[in-house]
């Protein structure tokens, strides 16, 4: 399936696959986290793992600007050839890590994804955005205990 058919499909059917989605998860720091959320990416054949390495690298080049609101973290990097579809994936975190970020750590939700260009990129982000906007988004997702429950919450 190209990346464009991938992309409808993820917005027609489902925002977050549910092999995608993992609770419960305990990391020691951010980039025990970050490198969790995206091995998840690697084992749906998404991307190659040098693309954790590169999410990892961007937030030690340009500090913690992937927390985008109190306890939610948005993992990525630039779309290259690390990146093979288009996909998400959401962890939830047993105990928040800190990125750095004063304003918004600890964070417990680690959502990352991988583009294969800036269009779908921004598509993605919209798409993410608009789930995130329900003011309820980060508690529901923090007192949800399994992982279909989350898929069925985000996809419906």
């Amino acid at each position: 399936m190209s990346g464009k058919h991938y992309l409808e499909a993820v917005f027609l059917n489902e925002i977050i696959p549910l092999q995608n989605i993992k609770t419960n998860i305990n990391a020691e720091n951010w980039e025990q986290a970050v490198r969790i959320s995206g091995e998840l990416l690697l084992k749906n054949k998404s991307i190659k793992e040098n693309y954790i390495l590169k999410m990892i690298e961007n937030v030690k080049k340009y500090g913690p600007y992937i927390v985008i609101s109190p306890g939610i973290a948005l993992a990525h990097a630039e779309s290259s050839d690390d990146v093979l579809k288009n996909d998400i994936s959401m962890i939830i975190l047993k105990n928040g890590v800190k990125f750095g970020n004063k304003a918004n750590d600890p964070v417990k939700i680690i959502i990352s994804f991988s583009a294969k260009e800036s269009k779908s990129h921004l598509k993605i982000l919209s798409k993410l955005s608009e789930i995130m906007d329900n003011k309820d988004f980060y508690k529901k997702i923090t007192n949800i205990n399994k992982s279909e429950e989350i898929y069925t919450f985000i996809n419906k």
